[in-house]
């Protein structure tokens, strides 16, 4: 398996995974533009421009937040305030303000939208910066007293293995092990680095205290 989507908790396993990172409009911004680094997002030419969404809870919003603030530092999310960034709770409105040319950046963006808004001819793009993409685990275990436990062991065997896991990779998902193609550049994760991830992700109180925090961060009231 990719190393990063393995749990913290042993009771579980990665059956693939979903990327979480830069979806842009090139129509506001050209290939010249292009962030290649989370420092780029910080550019003058992109202040009030950037949406994501929001990052109180648990959301895609509230996890790239928490990767980057693993990566860079609390500062680099205060420099990332300072760009009066939009936050909106549905993905899906985002996602068609995107399209509509509403944003220029869409910070939480996953791959798998990208990829449908992408094939309905949108002017969209998914990008992975050079210094970090956010990539979460989908997992899967076996309940206990499962009335059926050896099929659920044989499934997830297979769907483990190499064969298994290239039948995702053909149908555009991204696959949890390591060395597998897809038929989706935006679910390639070849080559691509991987932010840290919060092993305390799962946590009650961390989420709550990240809450706080990023509310203070993003939505102060001067």
């Amino acid at each position: 398996m990719i190393p990063e989507l393995v749990p913290q908790e042993v009771f579980t396993n990665p059956f693939r995974a979903t990327i979480h990172s830069i979806g842009i409009n090139t129509k506001l911004v050209p290939p010249a533009d292009e962030p290649k680094l989370w420092a780029d997002v910080l550019s003058p030419k992109f202040k009030g421009k950037i949406v994501s969404e929001d990052p109180r809870g648990s959301g895609s919003g509230g996890s790239i937040m928490a990767s980057l603030e693993l990566a860079f530092g609390t500062e680099f999310l205060h420099k990332l305030a300072a760009q009066n960034i939009f936050f909106d709770r549905n993905a899906g409105t985002i996602l068609a303000g995107l399209v509509r040319g509403e944003h220029a950046l869409f910070l939480s963006a996953s791959h798998d939208d990208m990829i449908v808004a992408r094939k309905n001819g949108a002017p969209v793009k998914f990008l992975k910066p050079m210094d970090g993409t956010r990539a979460n685990g989908n997992f899967q275990s076996i309940v206990k007293n499962a009335p059926h436990p050896n099929a659920v062991r044989l499934w997830i065997e297979w769907s483990l293995s190499e064969e298994g896991q290239q039948m995702l990779g053909k149908v555009g998902l991204v696959p949890a092990r390591k060395g597998i193609a897809t038929a989706e550049p935006e679910a390639d994760l070849a080559g691509v680095k991987l932010l840290p991830i919060p092993q305390t992700r799962q946590d009650v109180t961390y989420l709550k205290e990240r809450t706080k925090r990023y509310e203070a961060i993003f939505f102060k009231k001067n």
